[in-house]
């Protein structure tokens, strides 16, 4: 098992996944022109940035998606590559052994599941990917798009861990500025939510958990019905459009604002008027969004309440 050199070591730790391969969580959520691209995969940081625009080009091709999804696609890849570049070359900070709380609740396709466990981040060699296929055989999991989804979900807690030990090694550089250096860190103060393994598992070093945590530490994976299914689609769907209308009192708000109590009565007419068009145009923009929404919620309404009327008549 590859390892982190100790926390006394003087050769800092350079900023990485924590795992066998480098890959970063790219995660997609695109809507144009009243169809919506969702997506999540994971993505080599050293392959050149033209791999993006081929991959755009043939995933709009593929789902028959309109030819602008291109440009945001690629446009989403590279501000997320962007991001996980800025921190090459950063140290991260490690003091001993880092075990982070991993936590599972996804839903794909029919499928429920919810977990929580325990991963070295310190571990070089692991590999969410096989971590995910051993649970989905254990578990006896048939859909071949649940093993994805839970090494992406790892990856992305991982991702986020990794994070915080930059910022958490940068504040204690900057805090350390003039001494030393920072030799000994305390646990507590190696940034994310990693744990203290001796206060983990109680002062007598037991590897056997507390009662109150064998539920929260057990998988649970649950096969909903077709209904069932519908049912929390539908309320995510409301959520979303929930969403939607507290966007629309944020358009509002400032429009009100700028129109009956100008900062500058004076001088301030054309910067207040851009500002309103400017709030006009997200306005209409978001009703326009919710109103497909809508129509798109009461399609499917109406072709599951006539889907259930055939087979009323049929039995």
């Amino acid at each position: 098992m590859k390892t982190l050199p100790s926390s006394s070591s003087k050769a800092p730790v350079k900023f990485r996944m924590p795992t066998k391969e480098n890959l970063v969580p790219i995660r997609l959520d695109i809507e144009l022109e009243e169809q919506r691209y969702k997506d999540a995969f994971t993505w080599n940081p050293i392959d050149p940035d033209s791999e993006i625009t081929i991959f755009a080009k043939r995933t709009v091709k593929d789902l028959k998606l309109p030819p602008p999804f291109i440009m945001h696609i690629v446009q989403s890849i590279q501000t997320q590559l962007a991001e996980f570049r800025s921190y090459e070359g950063q140290d991260m900070l490690y003091t001993g052994d880092k075990i982070v709380p991993i936590k599972l609740d996804l839903r794909v396709n029919s499928t429920l599941i919810k977990d929580q466990f325990l991963w070295d981040m310190n571990n070089f060699d692991s590999d969410p990917e096989d971590f995910a296929k051993t649970f989905c055989d254990d578990m006896g999991i048939q859909d071949p798009e649940v093993g994805p989804a839970v090494a992406f979900a790892i990856r992305e807690q991982l991702y986020e861990n990794a994070v915080q030990s930059v910022a958490a090694a940068r504040e204690i550089r900057l805090s350390k500025k003039g001494r030393r250096g920072a030799e000994y860190v305390p646990a507590s103060k190696a940034g994310g939510t990693s744990l203290d393994l001796m206060k983990l598992f109680n002062n007598k070093y037991s590897v056997v958990r507390k009662r109150k945590e064998w539920d929260v530490y057990g998988p649970t994976v649950d096969l909903l019905s077709n209904e069932e299914v519908d049912a929390l689609e539908a309320r995510e769907e409301r959520n979303e459009l929930q969403l939607y209308a507290n966007d629309i009192c944020h358009c509002c708000a400032p429009m009100k604002i700028e129109v009956s109590k100008p900062a500058n009565p004076g001088g301030a007419t054309q910067g207040n008027a851009a500002l309103c068009l400017f709030t006009v145009f997200e306005l209409v923009k978001t009703l326009k969004q919710m109103a497909w929404k809508w129509r798109a919620f009461g399609d499917r309404k109406a072709s599951n309440a006539e889907g259930s009327k055939t087979i009323s008549s049929s039995r």
